[in-house]
């Protein structure tokens, strides 16, 4: 069962939040209010919004400010905010966007346009939580990546190591000359095939990194 959207909705005046609620009443969302932009801020965790329907004309704080610090926390920078306005001037309709807003809807608000503006949104939002949880499973599978080839690393160079460790003391020990001939030839074909199984993995690490 889909858990239905969360709609916050920010204005000082509380008649706006019963207008947009009848306006999407025939919608499957949850609504929220906070009656200003502080409030918002202080329970936005607790509202958990998929998106923000935004007022720009509040006192304290307007909505061109409340937008600003709503997108400088991380956790909410994705969450879709449409700001709601009855300015038509186009240098403060270019500010309210400057601020990080998606969208911008007129006072007074129109139904199909208000229907079909959040509809919209949550598209966007959903996409981008698909996307994220798809980074996720990406640096999961290279983490589970690189831990495979650090055991596998180990696994067959260590027996390697060891084989030209025990030439290495055998060296300092009296040897005929064909002993030393063939230490020697062990020495070197350890040397080569050490070399050659990093380069693979080393290779195969950088095959098996996904791309972001």
């Amino acid at each position: 069962m889909t858990t239905p959207a969360s709609i916050l909705v920010i204005d000082d005046d509380p008649n706006n939040f019963d207008v947009i609620q009848v306006l999407l009443n025939k919608e499957d969302y949850i609504f929220h209010y906070a009656s200003s932009g502080q409030r918002a801020l202080d329970r936005v965790d607790r509202f958990q919004p998929d998106v923000i329907l935004l007022d720009v004309m509040m006192p304290d704080l307007d909505g061109i400010e409340v937008c600003r610090r709503i997108k400088a926390l991380p956790r909410w920078q994705s969450v879709p905010i449409v700001m709601v306005t009855a300015l038509t001037d186009k240098k403060e309709l270019e500010r309210c966007l400057s601020t990080g807003a998606e969208d911008l809807i007129a006072k007074p608000v129109n139904r199909l346009e208000l229907i079909a503006r959040v509809a919209l949104m949550l598209r966007i939002k959903r996409q981008y939580d698909g996307l994220q949880i798809a980074q996720q499973k990406l640096e999961l599978a290279a983490q589970a990546q690189d831990e495979l080839l650090a055991m596998i690393t180990d696994e067959m160079t260590a027996p390697i190591t060891d084989v030209l460790e025990i030439a290495r003391l055998l060296a300092t020990t009296e040897l005929t000359p064909i002993q030393h001939e063939h230490l020697q030839t062990v020495r070197v074909n350890g040397e080569k095939l050490l070399t050659a199984i990093t380069n693979i993995l080393d290779s195969s690490r950088c095959d098996l990194v996904p791309y972001y």
